[in-house]
């Protein structure tokens, strides 16, 4: 809207259009309004279930008629296509015009209640509700709002009350800057253990040698703290001495796939991206699973063999929260892109840091200390459903919905 038409809001009307859709509808509405001289300022048109919603700004100011001929005339029109018509004088609303939009996803069981609470949550946080696009299947529910969190002034305690919430109610969801989520994504990382398959691999060794509730405990207490990650690595290794590395191999070709992982990664190659598995386990099972789902990169710790057997030391540098970042920097630079191209999927305290600085940020089934700093948290036993977060256009998320 430009000055003049600032200045002269008088002549600025509203005419909202409703009715079932059918071909050539908008067409006439707007052949209609130009043969009256009237300029169209806006428009937003939205088509539910093939219930058709057009809203649209008007300007009067050269129209060949007045107000109430104008009225009268959209009605008869209206009832001609079987449409209903309102025209309102236009009022402006007190909304910013530089705004903080945010993109707030989320899924789940469709139970009653949903949309109630989340607003409730919403409006105690002094945000403004865009648009909300709803798309349910079944018993399934997916909601995507767009956000202006321009008077919102606590934005990670909105988050944090929002996902406390979801998790009440069982749903997944994912908040994200909108200016990041409508940028294409290039690179997804994954964690391993209880992300990708199922466990914790280690632990499995450690089932092996019989000292399963040992290495549950310290395993346990590493990915929900913030121990020093090395130290508890290397202890942890050290319980695992002396098995064959047949074992390992037997270990590494039984692991559990999780479910909707080999779909996701399917359709991530489809559409061009590169997919790395970045873990703080050993790269014996790693490059297993890499070879199993087509990833393109495979990261883990390296297990020390010597004559067959585990030693129960570990090679090299440690793969902990800040390995996994540094290794995501050197392959951003690689493929030359940006960190906002970036997802990362974890569950642990060593997927902190990776889960903060790539453009977004999902727990899958998260402890409390990484979905604190993650922007979403995923709860469906069914990875795939992630895809639903990485800002695909409207027809590719239509297309996976109803696939599902």
């Amino acid at each position: 809207m430009n000055k003049s038409e600032i200045d002269n809001k008088s002549n600025l009307m509203i005419l909202q259009i409703n009715g079932g859709d059918k071909p050539g509808l908008f067409t006439q509405i707007c052949s209609y309004l130009f043969d009256l001289n009237i300029n169209i300022l806006d428009i937003s048109q939205n088509v539910m279930r093939g219930y058709l919603s057009i809203t649209f700004l008007l300007d009067v100011t050269q129209a060949v008629v007045n107000k109430d001929r104008l009225d009268l005339g959209i009605q008869k029109l209206c009832k001609s296509i079987n449409l209903n018509g309102s025209l309102y004088n236009y009022e402006e609303g007190s909304r910013s015009k530089i705004r903080n939009l945010y993109v707030f996803t989320i899924m789940g069981e469709n139970i009653s209640g949903i949309l109630a609470k989340i607003s409730n949550i919403l409006n105690l946080h002094k945000v403004n509700i865009d648009t909300i696009k709803t798309q349910v299947r079944g018993g399934w529910v997916y909601n995507q709002f767009i956000l202006d969190l321009t008077n919102t002034p606590d934005i990670k305690a909105m988050r944090n009350q929002l996902r406390f919430q979801c998790d009440e109610l069982n749903l997944s969801m994912v908040l994200q800057y909108e200016k990041t989520y409508r940028k294409n994504k290039r690179l997804i990382a994954f964690d391993m253990d209880s992300t990708l398959v199922k466990g914790e691999t280690i632990v499995k060794i450690a089932e092996r040698v019989n000292k399963f509730k040992e290495m549950e405990e310290k395993t346990n207490l590493a990915m929900s703290t913030n121990i020093d990650f090395e130290t508890s690595l290397r202890q942890r290794a050290q319980l695992i001495k002396g098995i064959k590395i047949e074992v390992l191999h037997e270990i590494a070709n039984d692991l559990e796939i999780t479910a909707g992982a080999e779909e996701l990664i399917h359709h991530l190659k489809d559409m061009g991206w590169k997919i790395a598995l970045i873990s703080s386990g050993f790269s014996i099972f790693t490059d297993v699973v890499k070879e199993r789902l087509g990833i393109d990169y495979s990261f883990g710790n390296t297990l020390e063999i010597i004559d067959g057997l585990a030693t129960g030391n570990v090679l090299g540098t440690i793969i902990d929260g800040k390995g996994k970042w540094d290794i995501l920097t050197d392959l951003i630079d690689n493929l030359n892109i940006t960190s906002d191209e970036v997802v990362t999927v974890g569950d642990g305290s060593n997927d902190m840091v990776m889960l903060q600085q790539s453009g977004l940020g999902i727990g899958l089934n998260s402890k409390e200390i990484a979905s604190e700093v993650a922007d979403g948290k995923v709860k469906e036993t069914d990875v795939s459903n992630i895809l639903l977060m990485l800002g695909l256009s409207d027809s590719e998320i239509e297309s996976i919905i109803h696939k599902s």
